[in-house]
Parts: structure tokens; C-alpha cells; sequence
């Protein structure tokens, strides 16, 4: 692109760029997504699981400035994302109530009123899924072991389902940039052993799948990041817990 100056008095220009928009290629949804899998001792829904939070835990002091709670008592092993277009807000998705039971509530919390909005029940319920937004929409991947995948369109409070995952998982790190969604890691079932490093690419326009360079070392609950077009993913399980665990940082660039 070129820009001249035709006139006799000086004159400045200022070009601003932005992303282009990416409708998600919705209505190419398989009849239904899989069966979640078995409860083992790496899900809070067994006995093993929910022994490990411990009482320290369970009942930790407050010793940061405390805002609204979480409705209906709360939950845990959700799904979870932050827009760019809303740096004051977040959302938590789905994951297990107060019970011990899955639970399908979605909610928006606003740091600037520090409330808490109740939106479009999640249509699946499942244990551990992971989430990513962008350009208006959260994807929504896994759970339960599982391979379903659901979007989610903020402004109209609703959810789709999207093409099946190529595989089944939960606890995976999620990431979106320039019209891609990335799904690094987890696990198929919730037993120890059998993590995964592989990481698949969702093509937001084009609505398909295909597969990335898996991570060097596998992991499930790893904690993740997204800072502009990289990925972070540090620690989490891996096929030696629970005797020890991954201590592994990764950083990959999301440029398809």
C-alpha cells in the first residue's frame, strides 16, 4: 500500500490494523459426542480425588481482598476464558458444584461492578474441560474424557456444537490466534498414566481439525497461558505422578 501527500501543506497519516473477522464454521456437529470416561482417583468426583483437596485447602484463610463468591456456592475444575474484548471480565465454564457433581453453570464476572452474571447453561456438563475465546466466541473442548466441543456466541447468549475433537480429553491447555484454536496435552481418562502431548488445531473459518508438532513433554492440568501469539504451558501431571510431577515450561508460538 502506498499513501501520498498531493497537497502544498504537510500532513500525517496513521494506520491502525486489525484482525480480521472469523465466523466459526458452525452446523457440522456429529449426531453426539462420546461417553465420558470412567471416574478414577485423578477426578475430585472420587473418593481418592476429592481426599486430596484436604482440609487446608478446603477451608483456606482469606488473605486477599475478597470480591463477590462465585453463585451456588461455587465450583471447580471448570472451564475458563478471557476475551481481549472484555479485559475487565472473565468466565467460568461448567466443571463440578459444592456436590462433588458436574454442573452445567456458565457465568461472567465483571471486575468494574464486581458482579457476577448467570448465562446459557453449558449443554454438556463435564469434569475438567478447557476453554479459549475469540472475536466473539469461547470454544469449549473436552471434559470428562470426552471429545465434544461446543462455541459459545457471546452476544447472543447461546452455544453450537462444533465438529468432534480428534480425540478424547480433559484437562488440556487452550489457546486461539488468528482464526486457529490450539489444543495442547491432557488426558482421555482419570487414571494415571497415558498422558498426552499432542496438540490439534481447530480452523475457525473452515471448521476442521488437524494435527501440530506435539508438545516435548506431555501433561494434564498443566497451568497455561496465553500471552499474544504464544502458548505457555508449565508443569501439571504427567506419566510419573503422582510420585512427582512435570516440570516442564513450554512456550509455543500459535502462527499456523
Amino acid at each position: 500500500m502506498e499513501i501520498n501527500n498531493a497537497g502544498a501543506a504537510a500532513s500525517t497519516f496513521k494506520i491502525s490494523e486489525k484482525e480480521g473477522e472469523f465466523t466459526p464454521a458452525l452446523g457440522k456437529a456429529p449426531a453426539s459426542f462420546s461417553a465420558p470416561a470412567a471416574i478414577g482417583p485423578m477426578s475430585v468426583r472420587s473418593p481418592e480425588g476429592r481426599a486430596a483437596l484436604g482440609p487446608a485447602l478446603a477451608q483456606s484463610p482469606l488473605i486477599w481482598d475478597a470480591a463477590s463468591p462465585i453463585p451456588n456456592g461455587g465450583q471447580l475444575r471448570y472451564a475458563h476464558a478471557q476475551c481481549a474484548e472484555e479485559p475487565d471480565s472473565f468466565y467460568i465454564i461448567s466443571g463440578v458444584d459444592k456436590f462433588f457433581g458436574l454442573t452445567a453453570d456458565v457465568y461472567r464476572y465483571n471486575s468494574t461492578t464486581d458482579t457476577w452474571t448467570a448465562l446459557a447453561p453449558f449443554p454438556s456438563p463435564q469434569e475438567g474441560p478447557s476453554a479459549a475465546c475469540f472475536e466473539g466466541y469461547i470454544y469449549v473442548v473436552g471434559g470428562g474424557g470426552t471429545n465434544q466441543f461446543y462455541i459459545y456466541d457471546i452476544a447472543n447468549d447461546t452455544w453450537s456444537a462444533g465438529p468432534a475433537l480428534p480425540r478424547n480429553v480433559w484437562g488440556a491447555a487452550v489457546g486461539a490466534w488468528d482464526g486457529f484454536v490450539y489444543v495442547a496435552g491432557g488426558d482421555n481418562d482419570f487414571f494415571f498414566g497415558g498422558t498426552s502431548s499432542q496438540l490439534d488445531i481447530y480452523d475457525i473459518a473452515n471448521g476442521v481439525w488437524s494435527s501440530g508438532a506435539p508438545m516435548p513433554s506431555a501433561a494434564v492440568t498443566a497451568g497455561s497461558s496465553q500471552a499474544g501469539p504464544y502458548l505457555f504451558v508449565v508443569g501439571g501431571w504427567n506419566d510419573a505422578s503422582p510420585a512427582s510431577n512435570s516440570t516442564a515450561t513450554l512456550r509455543r508460538s500459535e502462527e499456523h
